[in-house]
């Protein structure tokens, strides 16, 4: 059986999920996973880190310690690695490194919450014309991108899944290839991975970003890229990661990565 991990999952220390990380942890176990990385909500600026403090605020004595009793259970059937989702870094970049400071983290996430200043789960996706709020979200992307302390970029194309689920409508970043381009070339430079995210696979059929999307970060000189579930409950967690797993060979990769005190190592496909 092929080496198979899921490396974004958030249990009940992120305000979205009510799943205790052991819970988690058992069952990404029990599917079959080799390696789970947990990656709570770091969320920075507003409106998302607003949201967080006042929904529930981050707990880093409780991680470690749902983190240790999960390994204490379970480190015998799976490989757990400590990690973050940092939402938003350039809106806040001083509270994202407290996050990342008082944590022995191996791998660290930088994702997009926002879309035109918004939440982008509750952004209007009936608006008649998405392409001015689909470039302001890639030319954040972009500024995200730049900045160096992250391993994987997170689901990107996120309002696009987002659209299917609240409006059932399918966008796409057509008008946008350039600037899409441009944050494909920058993650790349940078020798980041781009993350292949298999939520998508719920309500669009497909991974975030999409083959043609994967495929182009390959082009561009993109070598790195890493599967994560965004899973917040036992059911999603771990899930199509084979599927995923197939997406990434279509799109020309060979191998993905895990991460380990922040260093990749490689897995083959």
């Amino acid at each position: 059986m092929s080496y198979r991990s899921d490396f974004h999952c958030h249990s009940d220390i992120s305000p979205d999920s009510r799943t205790d990380l052991v819970d988690l942890a058992r069952a990404a176990a029990d599917k079959g996973l080799s390696e789970l990385c947990v990656t709570e909500h770091w969320e920075c600026g507003h409106p998302c880190a607003d949201w967080q403090e006042r929904k529930k605020p981050f707990d880093i004595p409780r991680y470690l310690e749902r983190f240790e009793a999960a390994r204490s259970a379970l480190g015998h059937r799976i490989d757990l690695r400590l990690g973050l989702e940092l939402g938003n870094y350039t809106q806040d970049p001083a509270h994202a490194h407290r996050g990342m400071d008082a944590l022995p983290l191996d791998f660290v996430i930088s994702s997009l919450h926002t879309i035109s200043g918004e939440d982008a789960y509750f952004f209007d996706y009936t608006q008649e014309d998405m392409n001015p709020h689909l470039r302001a979200y890639l030319e954040e992307c972009l500024e995200l991108a730049r900045q160096q302390d992250y391993d994987s970029f997170g689901h990107l194309a996120l309002p696009l899944r987002y659209a299917m689920i609240h409006a059932k409508r399918r966008l796409s970043f057509d008008a946008c290839q350039d600037i899409l381009d441009d944050v494909l070339r920058e993650i790349a430079r940078n020798e980041k991975a781009l993350e292949a995210n298999t939520s998508g696979y719920r309500s669009l059929g497909e991974p975030v970003p999409s083959v043609p999307v994967l495929r182009r970060f390959r082009e561009l000189g993109g070598k790195l890229v890493t599967i994560g579930s965004d899973g917040h409950n036992e059911e999603h967690v771990g899930s199509y990661v084979e599927e995923t797993m197939a997406a990434l060979r279509e799109a020309g990769f060979t191998r993905y990565v895990t991460y380990e005190q922040r260093r990749p190592v490689w897995r083959p496909l």
